[in-house]
């Protein structure tokens, strides 16, 4: 049987339809395909254990992962960029003692008294995420709650743990001792108005805040001197309970 359709007509002009059966893949090809499939299964495969492998050998298994990124819709600063804190777009600061410089993805304290920077979150209930690089004692977070009045978590005077202590009219007051890495660690704190949660990579602790409840919007880095560096700072407000 012919593959030309018929025209329509006698001596018609119109162009001719040709239609070319299937031509499937011989058993070789077929063989050189499946290969080739099985090949870049391979490869994925073993990059995908070689990630697993060197995240274990760091400590994150699982889902520690997901303790070692922001909340999710969070306000983040990565710190990228050079020159003072105060020009980051990404989070608006307000450097209101000493000085914080970034270099480049990092975020540091760089006078030698007190270096504070605050951002507004516009609640009270708020979770926040801080990469830490290093923290030098009196570095961390703050939590400030007016003039004279304020919330820090900070790397003890031995720089080897963190304290929680608050302080109010000029009264600084101890309100616990909180073991934890203070290098290369992600520390998560979640205010409410009378109780504080403080995580470090995950693991977390409570804190009933002595003194009354917190009131303030304002959060942000804190050090006694220089030397203490951020990756990344993050927000998240979140529905009063």
């Amino acid at each position: 049987m012919s593959d030309r359709t018929a025209a329509v007509g006698t001596g018609s002009t119109a162009p001719v339809l040709r239609v070319r059966p299937p031509h499937p893949l011989t058993p070789s090809a077929r063989l050189v395909v499946l290969a080739m499939v099985l090949v870049a299964l391979v490869v994925a495969s073993l990059v995908l254990r070689a990630a697993v492998r060197d995240d274990a050998a760091r400590g994150i298994v699982g889902q520690d992962l997901d303790a070692l990124l922001p909340p999710l819709g969070a306000t983040v600063d990565p710190f990228v960029g050079t020159g003072p804190l105060a020009l980051g777009d990404a989070i608006t600061w307000d450097v209101a003692e000493g000085s914080w410089t970034l270099d480049g993805g990092t975020a540091s304290s760089a006078a030698a008294g007190a270096d504070v920077a605050l951002a507004d979150t516009g609640g009270v209930d708020v979770v926040l995420d801080a990469k830490v690089v290093v923290a030098e004692p009196g570095g961390g977070l703050v939590l400030a709650d007016g003039p004279g009045d304020r919330v820090e978590l900070v790397v003890d005077e031995s720089g080897e743990g963190w304290q929680v202590v608050r302080t109010r009219g000029g009264t600084r007051q101890l309100l616990q001792l909180v073991p934890g890495p203070t290098a290369d660690v992600v520390v998560r704190v979640v205010r409410r108005p009378d109780l504080l949660t403080v995580g470090f990579d995950g693991e977390d602790r409570e804190i009933t805040l002595a003194g009354g409840p917190l009131t303030g919007t304002a959060v942000g880095l804190v050090a006694a001197g220089p030397g203490t560096r951020f990756d990344r700072f993050a927000y998240l407000p979140l529905d009063p309970r």
